[in-house]
């Protein structure tokens, strides 16, 4: 197991502050895509 390195505060679940969430920018620009094609096609 690795251990690790820096611990973060409550106020951050746990996680590092500033960590940001990937999985959720990944997302929004999922949808950004998405939506650009729909207006391509809309247009």
């Amino acid at each position: 197991r690795i251990e690790p390195q820096m611990h973060g505060g409550g106020h951050e679940r746990g996680m590092r502050s500033g960590t940001l969430p990937t999985h959720q920018i990944v997302g929004m620009g999922e949808a950004f895509r998405i939506a650009k094609e729909e207006m391509i096609e809309e247009t």
